[in-house]
């Protein structure tokens, strides 16, 4: 016998009985194998160990009931994300029954505002996947964006609702946002005209040269102090620390979060890794000899003049990528932009300055390159047109946001940077953590990383260069020298001869192209494209 859902008025009574006999159709249906259209429909439902939308989305509407009374509401399936289940939502408020309070307030009111209360409102409902306990749940998620709205007003979504608890129809914490229009401009972006990619390059930019006039003293995430005030622009909001570990960590080893104080960037890095070591070496992770690797990376950063005492710290959205950016097509060359997605604090929150100067690269990387790769910015694009818009970006940038987005030690900075704000302890974040390392020593050779078990059990990725028994400057500064001598002049050797025995390069950073017993070619794969040409070194 098929179930009929309630109608729009209905009561919660009616609602829940019909969640629960959808609930055991479902389960039936799992049980039975069933491969029917609805069942491939929730594949990603599956994936995240999530009931069926079509039981999900009965549970929406007693959510809307409550929420929003006697309306008519629309319920659509939206593409979610890692983190969040999107559902669409229009409500649709019905007229007062009539000799009730409501209908003999409505002869109160103007045609006009009668007319516009009835207009149907849109809203987006974010629905965590899981109650997360080592990212940034509600608390700090609603604060972030509604910073964010003070900041760029109607291109940020209102918040509109939060329940940062589980104890509710849906089973989760969530979000009300209102829905903007426009276009998802991932989905279009294929089908632009170059003119149009431009015009998406320069919203870009000054999105972020807005974002980067917001600054404060302190790293971290956005905390709300005074729920009864809103944010606005002239007033920098209290930040609590990035939280390292669990929202559980010892007394004994000091609190997970809390207001962030004033700092230097030296500080700031220094601190959050001796944090990271204490907390994982609590959970029994062998990391210290790593952070305290960060630690001496840092502060050599600091003396050579990467990290000035007088940085601040800046507002940054670090997922700024197609996905969350709506707009509107006006013509062939023009696009209008409508919506900025995505404020959640594992995001959205303040960081070094070299963070917020990185490059948009995704703009000019071919399609299966990895978006998250700091490497990749400086490499050359073969595509005519990917290079223009390489080129656009760097002619809009300017020299100061170009050096911060491109200098190899900023973008080893960077690279630390997600491993202070994240840890090393999760799956695949060792071997990110060695690959800096290595590439720190390929830059900027330290020997107090050069010796047994500094790199794992290996102990290579020192990249120096060995003369009579005697270590002389990395190879890679070696080249460094070379390039920058011979860029005044605008002559470049082709060939470069050394008295060396022996050369290391990791393989994550050099290509090395063995010619000969005597002779290679070292091409720097990640930064020709910025300062450094090939070279043939021919060995002695």
């Amino acid at each position: 016998m098929e179930i009929k859902a309630p109608t729009s008025r209905f009561n919660p009574t009616d609602l829940r009985e019909f969640l629960d006999k959808k609930a055991q159709e479902a389960e039936q249906d799992h049980d039975d194998g069933d491969t029917d259209d609805y069942t491939a429909a929730t594949t990603s439902t599956v994936l995240h160990e999530q009931e069926p939308f079509e039981t999900f989305k009965s549970r929406v509407a007693l959510l809307c009931f409550h929420e929003f009374g006697n309306a008519t509401v629309i319920i659509e399936r939206m593409r979610g994300g890692t983190y969040n289940r999107i559902t669409a939502i229009t409500v649709t408020p019905l007229p007062p029954r009539p000799l009730s309070v409501p209908w003999l307030c409505s002869f109160l009111r103007t045609h006009e505002s009668q007319t516009k209360q009835l207009h149907p409102k849109y809203y987006i409902l974010r629905a965590l996947r899981r109650c997360r306990s080592n990212d940034w749940g509600l608390a700090y998620d609603a604060p972030t964006l509604e910073f964010a709205c003070s900041i760029f007003g109607s291109v940020v979504p209102r918040l509109v609702r939060i329940n940062p608890h589980s104890d509710n129809v849906l089973l989760r914490p969530y979000t009300i946002q209102e829905r903007l229009p426009g276009q998802n401009l991932s989905c279009i972006w294929k089908s632009l005209t170059m003119a149009q990619k431009e015009c998406a390059l320069r919203i870009i930019v000054r999105l972020t040269r807005k974002l980067q006039t917001v600054q404060g003293s302190a790293a971290g995430v956005i905390a709300r102090t005074d729920p009864s005030k809103h944010f606005n622009t002239m007033n920098t909001p209290q930040i609590h620390t990035f939280n390292p570990g669990d929202r559980y960590t010892p007394r004994s080893i000091g609190p997970s979060t809390g207001p962030a104080v004033p700092q230097t960037t030296l500080q700031f890095m220094q601190h959050q890794a001796q944090r990271w070591s204490k907390q994982e070496e609590h959970d029994g992770l062998p990391t210290q000899q790593k952070w305290r690797q960060f630690i001496t990376i840092t502060q050599s950063l600091h003396d050579t003049g990467y990290l000035p005492n007088d940085d601040k710290f800046y507002f940054c959205h670090l997922d700024l990528y197609p996905r969350n950016l709506l707009v509107d097509v006006i013509d062939t060359a023009t696009l209008k932009l409508t919506g900025v997605l995505d404020w959640d604090a594992d995001f959205a929150h303040f960081c070094p300055k070299f963070v917020a100067f990185r490059a948009p690269f995704w703009l000019w990387l071919d399609k299966d390159a990895d978006e998250s790769d700091e490497r990749l910015a400086t490499v050359e694009p073969a595509d005519p047109d990917l290079l223009r818009l390489k080129r656009l970006w760097e002619e809009c940038a300017g020299a100061e946001w170009m050096r911060y987005a491109f200098a190899p030690e900023y973008v080893i900075a960077r690279r630390m940077f997600v491993r202070l704000r994240d840890g090393m302890g999760r799956v695949g974040n060792w071997e990110d953590v060695v690959s800096i390392v290595r590439d720190w020593q390929a830059l900027r050779f330290d020997e107090r990383f050069g010796t047994v078990g500094m790199f794992g059990n290996d102990g290579d990725g020192c990249a120096s260069v060995e003369s009579g028994g005697k270590k002389v400057p990395a190879l890679r500064e070696m080249l460094v020298e070379i390039a920058h001598t011979n860029q005044r002049s605008r002559r470049l050797p082709s060939e470069h001869v050394y008295n060396v025995e022996h050369i290391h390069a990791p393989s994550s950073l050099l290509r090395i192209q063995r010619l000969s017993d005597k002779s290679c070619t070292i091409c720097n794969t990640v930064h020709n494209s910025y300062t450094y040409p090939t070279y043939t070194l021919t060995l002695p």
